[in-house]
């Protein structure tokens, strides 16, 4: 289960992604996001995109420096344990890796933007997401880009 840190990571990685679309290394990158997502039952460290990520071979140092810097806590954190907003990372994420395969760097940046606050809104909103996600950031991608992102979520 991913601790409340690990959503804040989450939001980093998009912004990442947002500001660098043409990176050859996104592909890989949410794929590790996935495979944390899709370990929520096995795996209850922190630090977990943190320790998935290091492994990816030749990633910016500088940039993700973030990711070789494991989090100590003084106290255990807050577990996220809802399943249906596991399920909605998963489909946010499965949704950017599709684009990332199609290279359009437009879009890239467009569902980047997106969903880049989500996990901050998740960590800050007791895991609700709130209502102004719908009204605005996904309503934004939708009207441009996808009419049916995420539509099967509000």
């Amino acid at each position: 289960m991913l601790h409340i840190y690990d959503l804040y990571d989450l939001s980093q990685i998009y912004i990442f992604i947002r500001a660098y679309p043409d990176d050859q290394l996104n592909t890989q990158i949410i794929d590790k996001v996935l495979d944390v997502l899709q370990q929520r039952e096995t795996n209850h460290q922190p630090n977990q995109f943190r320790t998935a990520l290091s492994s990816i071979d030749g990633l910016d140092a500088e940039r993700y420096g973030f990711v070789f810097v494991q989090n100590a806590y003084v106290y255990f954190p807050e577990l996220l344990k809802d399943d249906r907003i596991y399920d909605l990372l998963l489909a946010v994420n499965h949704s950017l890796h599709k684009v990332l395969l199609e290279g359009n760097k437009e879009q890239i940046t467009a569902l980047a933007d997106c969903i880049h606050n989500l996990p901050t809104m998740l960590a800050e909103n007791h895991y609700q997401v709130p209502k102004y996600f719908w009204k605005g950031y996904v309503r934004a991608y939708r009207t441009t880009w996808d009419k049916d992102f995420l539509k099967d979520w509000k």
